[in-house]
């Protein structure tokens, strides 16, 4: 995908938010925990600069993500990470 493709995208799904976004803000765009969106930062599938204490996270990141996430799962619903680490109501965790 052509970077002026991706920023057109990235206007159209979240024409609201800045374009370098906070953890919360990645939370709210993803609507998931907030663990989940550091997991997501600490395992580099969403790229963010540490600044002190806090993070930021360019838009187009989150973009990214998603797309790639919507590719990966079409592709093989095995390696959606989205679904496992999130698991539907009613289903339990496998313990080891």
């Amino acid at each position: 995908m052509k970077k002026h493709d991706l920023k057109a995208i990235c206007d159209q799904m979240f024409a609201d938010y800045p374009d370098i976004v906070t953890v919360k803000q990645v939370q709210n765009m993803l609507g998931c925990s907030r663990m989940f969106v550091y997991e997501l930062i600490n395992d580099g599938e969403i790229p963010a600069l540490q600044i002190g204490v806090g993070y930021k996270v360019p838009k187009l990141s989150v973009v990214q993500y998603l797309l790639t996430r919507e590719k990966n799962s079409e592709l093989n619903p095995d390696t959606d990470t989205w679904h496992k680490r999130n698991l539907h109501v009613g289903e339990k965790k496998e313990r080891k």
